[in-house]
């Protein structure tokens, strides 16, 4: 029952950006959008992986989704990705009637390194006052490049999750490994997600960079999803606390068991599945708001 068209949007430098549009074979009217930027680390993944989770979401509220193929690094750092994030956006915005969107429910969302842009896609549209985002869907999002400490956020402690004893040592592995991409003012040293992506064409500290450091006032509500095993969750609960704290409207699901990048396995971990309904449901509640 999903449709799909693929085709290709101008972006900022000209570049042609290949973009996946689902949506209902049957058609209709009045139907909430998304725009989604897949997951990394900003120089892996791509439209593939995604496709059955964007896919499963048409399926379940009859909805537009956008599945974004910008530019990777090394080869394309900063701005290029953001800049393909957020020319498509504007795009998928403007031509959503094609599909029988409706602009005003109007959602980015992205996993990981995808979250991050999905995130900085939403910051730009304030500063740029282009008012589209009306919902944000971050799944395990890379929210501190920098590694900053703030409030909320003292660095990685991998003392502190939740392991079983015959899975411990696995998991430290895995925790240990995968936190070697994050940097931090620990150890002084840039992580991997800054070293690839920015470049030196921003400063890690930068919202665009880090929006754990952003002003939240006054954005998009937030459905904020990861495990509890993963890497990036001592980030994503500041996250979830920094937003609270300025007055935003969050709803965070953190999944028992689960690790980084479990959205994607659809069909193969129930809790991909029931992340596209509690998406489902964040949209379908963007016609009441």
């Amino acid at each position: 029952g999903v449709a799909e068209d693929r085709l290709t949007v101008k972006g900022a430098d000209g570049y042609e950006i290949p973009v996946r549009v689902y949506y209902p074979k049957q058609g209709g009217t009045d139907l909430p959008v998304m725009v989604y930027y897949h997951g990394g680390g900003f120089f892996g993944g791509g439209p593939d992986i995604v496709e059955q989770m964007c896919k499963l979401l048409v399926q379940k509220i009859s909805c537009v989704v956008c599945n974004v193929d910008y530019r990777l690094c090394p080869e394309n750092h900063y701005p290029s990705p953001l800049d393909d994030c957020f020319s498509a956006t504007k795009w998928a915005y403007e031509q959503a009637g094609r599909y029988g969107g409706n602009p005003a429910y109007f959602a980015v969302g992205g996993d990981s390194a995808g979250g991050n842009l999905a995130a900085a896609v939403t910051l730009r549209d304030r500063e740029e006052k282009t008012n589209m985002v009306k919902l944000q869907v971050l799944l395990y999002p890379a929210v501190n490049v920098s590694g900053k400490s703030t409030e909320f956020y003292k660095g990685v402690d991998i003392t502190k999750y939740r392991k079983s004893k015959a899975h411990a040592k696995v998991l430290d592995a895995t925790l240990n490994m995968m936190s070697g991409m994050l940097g931090g003012e620990e150890d002084g040293q840039a992580g991997m997600l800054e070293k690839v992506y920015l470049q030196g064409q921003l400063a890690p500290e930068h919202p665009y960079a880090s929006p754990i450091l952003a002003d939240q006032r006054g954005l998009a509500p937030v459905l904020l999803l990861f495990g509890e095993h993963d890497f990036l969750a001592f980030e994503d609960f500041a996250y979830a606390r920094t937003v609270k704290k300025a007055g935003g409207k969050i709803k965070t699901i953190i999944y028992r068991g689960m690790g980084h990048g479990f959205a994607d396995q659809t069909g193969v971990a129930p809790q991909a599945e029931d992340c596209i309904i509690e998406i489902a449901k964040s949209m379908e509640e963007l016609k009441f708001l």
